[in-house]
């Protein structure tokens, strides 16, 4: 910032045509990297919000399972037509830049490649693994085991389990 002093109008205050131009050549790097960043961070949000929500869908599924004297429910997922659900639940769509690899003890049609997990009232399930893979290359995987039915994910460089 410059001062000039001028005799007669006083102290006069102001910066400089350069120091403009290097605040404006700032802001232009900055608003030129804000919305790569924002895509990624907005993709890495509805990735783990996925993730959450199959973990949860799994979770009541399994708690609901526990209830039933007799009946088992299920979570399913139909990988060509990218959605899933559960039988207690309504169907949901999986995002379009999503990869899923599934293993399961039971595949309803193979044609389909429509995938069910079930889960017993005495705590056992069908088992299997759900996978799923960002465009960026990061994966989720989800295991559920088939003796107790305890549902673990793992991914990101960390893991949890219930």
């Amino acid at each position: 910032m410059s001062v000039s002093f001028d005799g007669n109008k006083g102290i006069q205050l102001g910066f400089t045509l350069i120091e403009l131009l290097v605040v404006i050549a700032i802001a232009a790097v900055f608003a030129a990297l804000v919305p790569g960043y924002y895509e990624r961070f907005r993709d890495a949000v509805q990735f783990k919000s996925l993730i959450s929500e199959v973990i949860s869908d799994l979770k009541q599924v399994r708690m609901v399972s526990n209830k039933i004297n007799g009946g088992a429910s299920y979570f399913w997922l139909d990988v060509s037509e990218g959605t899933f659900g559960t039988s207690v639940s309504e169907k949901k769509s999986l995002p379009p830049n999503i990869k899923v690899e599934v293993t399961s003890g039971l595949v309803g049609e193979v044609r389909t490649k429509k995938h069910e997990f079930h889960f017993f009232p005495e705590g056992g399930s069908t088992g299997g693994t759900i996978v799923f893979i960002r465009e960026s290359g990061a994966a989720a995987r989800i295991e559920i085991d088939w003796l107790t039915g305890a549902i673990s994910e793992k991914g990101d460089g960390y893991a949890h389990s219930q």
